[in-house]
Formats: C-alpha cells, sequence, structure tokens
C-alpha cells in the first residue's frame, strides 16, 4: 500500500509539474543614479549604486484599463518590490504594469514599453525619506524602452514572458518618486540606469490541476481507509 502511495503521489507531482504553464515573473535589475534631485541629496548623489526586485503574477490582474489604443494598464494586487538607491530603500505591495505597442509619443518618437509601477495604486514604504519629509505619495517604477522600429513587444496585451532581450537595457531605468504632502502635485524623482537585469519565472499550477491533485491525494486516502476496514 505504502509504495501505492508513493508512486500515485510521484505521478500526481509530475502531472502538476508538467501542467502548470503559468508563471510568477520576478525582475532583478542593478545600476546607478543618473539624476536626483536636489531635495535628495543627503541620501542619494549620481552614481549611488541602485538595486531593485520586483516579483508579479502577470495572470493575477484585478483590473485593466486603456488609456489609449496601443497602451493599456494591468493591475497587480500581488505585486511586491524592493527598491535601493544609495541611502534609500524602498518596498511594498500593489501597483499596475503599463503595456505600450508601436506607440508614438509627443516628440514623434517610436517605442515599445513596459512599466511596473506603483503610482500611489500599491502601498509604498521608504522609511528614510519619511523621516525627513512628509511625504503624500511615494511611487516606485521599474521601466524598460525600446525605441524606433519598436518590436520589443508583440501588442499591448499583459505578457506573460518578460522579452528583457528586446528592449534597451540602456535607455532602461528604476525610479523613485515623491510627492510632499500639503504642497502641489509636484513630484520630486531620483532615476537610476539599468546597467544588468535578470528575468525569473517560478511555475504556478493552474486550478484545474491543484483540484486533480487534490482529487488524486482524496482517492488515495479513501482507498487506504476502505482497505483498512476490509
Amino acid at each position: 500500500m505504502r509504495r501505492l502511495i508513493f508512486l500515485v503521489s510521484l505521478s500526481l507531482s509530475f502531472l502538476l509539474l508538467c501542467t502548470g504553464n503559468l508563471y510568477a515573473v520576478t525582475i532583478k535589475a542593478d545600476g546607478f543614479a543618473t539624476q536626483v534631485d536636489p531635495i535628495f541629496s543627503p541620501l542619494v548623489s549620481v552614481g549611488d549604486s541602485m538595486s531593485a526586485t520586483f516579483s508579479f503574477d502577470p495572470h493575477e490582474i484585478s483590473r485593466t484599463s486603456e488609456f489609449d489604443v496601443d497602451r493599456k494598464f494591468y493591475y497587480l494586487p500581488s505585486i511586491a518590490y524592493q527598491v535601493s538607491i544609495g541611502d534609500v530603500l524602498a518596498f511594498g505591495t500593489g501597483g499596475r504594469a503599463e503595456v505600450s505597442n508601436n506607440h508614438i509619443d509627443s516628440h514623434s518618437r517610436l517605442w515599445d514599453r513596459f512599466i511596473l509601477q506603483t503610482g500611489g495604486v500599491g502601498n509604498t514604504i521608504a522609511p528614510s525619506l519619511e523621516n525627513l519629509f512628509d511625504t503624500n505619495v511615494l511611487s516606485v517604477s521599474f521601466v524598460l524602452y525600446y525605441y524606433f522600429d519598436a518590436d520589443a513587444l508583440s501588442s499591448s496585451e499583459m505578457p506573460s514572458i518578460i522579452p528583457l532581450d528586446l528592449f534597451d537595457i540602456s535607455r532602461s531605468y528604476v525610479s523613485i518618486q515623491m510627492e510632499i504632502a500639503g504642497g502641489e502635485f509636484d513630484w520630486q524623482p531620483m532615476f537610476a540606469r539599468i546597467s544588468n537585469a535578470e528575468v525569473l519565472y517560478e511555475p504556478v499550477p493552474e486550478p484545474s490541476t491543484i483540484l486533480l491533485l487534490g482529487s488524486g491525494l482524496f482517492g488515495l486516502a479513501w482507498y487506504g481507509r476502505k482497505r483498512k476496514k476490509a
């Protein structure tokens, strides 16, 4: 009986791995600060190191909105992030992705762009900033660009696989921006260029696969009890 349970459990586990075709995504990046608003001068200087981690499930979308025909926003409540630039550490959960495909901006530039951002949607904490300023909103962003003859993205739909190698890393960046409470809607930004980046994927089983695995384990338990009674 134990051998049967082991074999069936092994088979179900293999089935779970083979049929799980959804992925949780983690993007890691490092680089250096290239633009810093003077208000951050006690904490960050141009040239300071940057490191960032963004993790999210591209399939867990709470809602969408269309900025225009080639730009869409996807709200991702499960996103988690941590960004360090100089002596500023910002972290939190919740946010959105912007996916822009073949977008022509006001300067007649054609680009594809993929952004993960909080922008007041997520819950961001930055202790060193909050100790110095009365902040109204903190925003963290991870931005991938590809300009001219853009082909990094095939559409403005949310990609489950992020084509990092198709974007221009030299033009991409991570930023932390802050709005001071009681003032006008004026963002004080710090930007850090990305030197290196990588994307990691972790399989997430589909609900039907989890149900199949649960059914198999329940069946094993029922069969074991039946044999014990006999």
